[in-house]
Order: structure tokens, then C-alpha cells, then sequence
């Protein structure tokens, strides 16, 4: 049972670790969208 979570674990770190780095790109790619959206409202 514990060979079988870890296996489990094994395979899924990798697509974890591939959502977060993307989600954490996405979220500075908006963040960046809306730093320049609202200077661009405020100049």
C-alpha cells in the first residue's frame, strides 16, 4: 500500500509541480497586465 502512494506520488510531483510553475507564470503575466493597464489609466 505504501510502494503503491508512492508511486502515486512519483507520478503526480511532476504534473504538480508543471500546474503550479504554470499557474504561477499566468498569475505574473496578469499581474504584469495590470500594473500596465492601470498606469495607463492613472497617466
Amino acid at each position: 500500500m505504501w510502494d503503491y502512494g508512492k508511486v502515486g506520488l512519483l507520478k503526480l510531483a511532476p504534473l504538480y509541480t508543471f500546474n503550479h510553475m504554470t499557474r504561477a507564470f499566468f498569475d505574473g503575466v496578469a499581474g504584469e497586465v495590470e500594473v500596465s493597464m492601470m498606469t495607463l489609466f492613472l497617466d
